[in-house]
């Protein structure tokens, strides 16, 4: 930790904020997470870094790593990769320190993760289990909890009311739970609406309910609820939450899963695509299907909602798809069921079919070797005409290498980007990956392994300044000609 002075304008240091990846609580998939935190502000000159990481929240010298000195990275943003193998199965805690070149310096700002290498692997076999109908304690509607493209929505109780709250859910029939999951804002932050002690109950008739005695939890400092159940079978569940943090308690998203029923997918029996779609229903958020069958009739297109993706469900195909494209979405990851895109995982790491992932889809590639190697961009503002019209007011152009991918693309092109994540460019060569075309991080990636690509920006919007659509027509292309030979 640097030396503190006490000179007037110490005050006006702004201390870091964890809330990027990894946010309070996550589940990082690798011994070697990459931590991105929100830079600090103000100070006397450059700023710099002290950073953290510890199995216990005293950060006792036995267990600690250290990283001194590190440089603020441009825009909004820094990154560190913990280069050090963390333990597997283990929670640690992390926190950063920002000070100036003078000597200023802000208190320690502290979050924590949970490491766990096998936490994408454990629930390949489950699938989406709806609810008929709901109710809860509060007056707010339940829905806000449940929206899957309305992440930001939350359900909480009655402000001041601070009796027993519920939150309970008729599946119809009797059926087999699997897995439940909610969340409540992962922001470290966050001070207003955390489960403290809570429980499952269970009833066949909504009348009298057991309580499902390993859910019950005390003293929680997670916003994240998960449990697994190898032989839970009810007709009605219920979230009981006896105490939590503020003046209510709030819930942002919460998901049930049964066990997986083999998927019959129907491919076509001609040359077609495969569209992963990767928004949280299933769809491609821009209309992927359209710009396929508009430049290339002879093409079919088969769509696939992300959560029923899987290796195996491309393999069982009786016709193979000549190119997979993986769409972007609008998802914050944080705020998600990670283990939903174990199947897409799955075929990113075995499959050989020539791949595009565009958006999130190329973050999915990088984040199949660790939930934390993709970051919040951290952008001021989301409105994409505005950051590109930005963009080129600056002269800040994307650069590129010679590629196939990028053949009649303009060099120093600008494009149409609508993510709110991105990829880190010294992940490249750890990852195995290439930078094909760049701006302040990686805007175009090539797996150094196989025919796989990855694009920030979505090609296939129509606006005057985007000069990226060649990329979509050269991916196509470039499979059709694989499949001829």
């Amino acid at each position: 930790m640097p030396k503190k002075f006490k000179l007037k304008r110490a005050k006006y240091l702004t201390p870091p904020r964890l809330d990027n990846n990894p946010v309070w609580d996550t589940v990082v998939t690798s011994l070697t997470p990459m931590l991105s935190f929100t830079n600090g502000a103000k100070g006397i000159g450059d700023r710099t870094y002290s950073v953290q990481v510890s199995k216990v929240p005293t950060f006792n010298y036995k267990t600690l790593i250290e990283f001194e000195e590190i440089k603020e990275a441009p825009g909004e943003t820094t990154s560190l990769l913990v280069d050090v193998e963390l333990e597997d199965k283990t929670l640690y805690y992390w926190r950063v320190s920002v000070a100036d070149q003078e000597g200023n310096h802000t208190e320690w700002e502290v979050s924590r993760f949970f490491v766990d290498t096998e936490y994408i692997f454990n629930y390949a076999n489950l699938c989406r289990l709806p609810f008929i109908s709901a109710k809860t304690s509060s007056s707010i509607s339940i829905e806000k909890a449940t929206d899957l493209m309305q992440l930001d929505s939350f359900w909480h109780s009655d402000y001041g009311d601070n009796s027993e709250q519920y939150l309970e859910f008729d599946f119809g029939k009797e059926i087999q739970i699997s897995k439940f999951w909610a969340i409540s804002d992962p922001n470290a932050e966050e001070n207003v609406g955390w489960p403290i002690d809570y429980h499952l109950e269970k009833s066949n008739d909504a009348k009298k309910w057991i309580i499902i005695e390993e859910t019950e939890i005390s003293k929680s400092k997670s916003g994240r609820i998960e449990f697994d159940f190898e032989d839970l079978t009810t007709h009605h569940i219920r979230l009981v939450i006896s105490k939590w943090v503020g003046i209510s308690v709030k819930i942002n998203n919460i998901r049930f899963y049964t066990p997986a029923k083999q998927k019959q997918i129907i491919a076509p029996k001609s040359d077609y695509i495969l569209l992963i779609g990767t928004e949280q229903d299933g769809s491609t958020h821009t209309d992927l299907a359209g710009f396929i069958k508009k430049h290339y009739p002879k093409l079919e297109v088969l769509n696939l909602p992300f959560y029923d993706a899987s290796f195996d469900a491309i393999e069982s195909l009786k016709n193979m798809p000549i190119a997979l494209i993986f769409s972007s979405n609008t998802t914050d990851y944080c705020k998600v069921p990670f283990h939903e895109y174990s199947g897409v995982f799955d075929i990113i790491r075995n499959c050989d079919i020539p791949t595009l992932g565009i958006g999130a889809g190329m973050h999915l590639q990088y984040m199949s070797y660790c939930s934390s190697y993709v970051r919040k961009i951290g952008f001021g503002t989301l409105n994409i005409i505005e950051i590109a019209e930005e963009r080129k007011r600056a002269k800040s152009f994307i650069r590129q290498k010679e590629s196939p991918l990028l053949q009649d693309v303009i060099n120093k092109f600008t494009c149409v980007e609508t993510n709110q994540w991105e990829v880190v460019e010294k992940l490249s060569e750890v990852i195995e990956y290439e930078d094909l075309a760049d701006l302040d991080y990686p805007m175009v990636v090539k797996s150094k392994l196989k025919e796989m690509y990855g694009v920030q920006f979505m090609p296939n919007i129509k606006a005057t300044f985007n000069q990226a659509e060649n990329v979509l027509h050269n991916f196509i292309k470039l499979a059709i000609d694989e499949q001829l030979d």
